[in-house]
């Protein structure tokens, strides 16, 4: 499993998750691969398809702009949209419950098959907001 974490999170947290999930999974950070101003429909088209990436993002806005949500579709990533509540969050904290919440998110995509759209609300419980075989 590859997870992808976009500029609205820091890249040392995606160095920092991708150590603790190696050696059977990874991450990685938008700008490991894309420019800084990459926008979303750029990196949405370009992540290559040929991994199971699971993104991590706090633009809770792709979803509904349409045509960010159908470059979404046709990627066929799955993605964790992080709540409201996680903008408000420095970056210990941000670390902190992503990390906790980590099991729950590995076991929700690996026991899903095709993509899976769901939100992580900074304090509660991984809510499935959809998915696609």
């Amino acid at each position: 499993m590859k997870f992808f974490l976009d500029n609205n999170l820091p890249p040392r947290l995606a160095k920092a998750l991708n150590e603790l999930l190696l050696p059977n999974d990874s991450a990685q950070h938008l700008k490991d691969t894309f420019s800084a101003s990459a926008t979303d429909i750029e990196w949405l088209t370009q992540l290559d398809r040929t991994y199971c990436w699971v993104i991590i993002t706090g633009d809770l806005h792709i979803q509904r702009r349409p045509h960010e949500r159908l470059a979404l579709q046709e990627a066929g990533h799955s993605v964790i949209f992080l709540g409201k509540s996680w903008a408000r969050l420095d970056f210990w904290a941000t670390a902190s419950r992503l990390i906790h919440y980590m099991p729950e998110v590995l076991q929700l995509v690996r026991n899903q098959s095709g993509q899976i759209l769901a939100e992580l609300p900074a304090q509660g419980r991984l809510r499935v907001l959809g998915s696609r075989a």
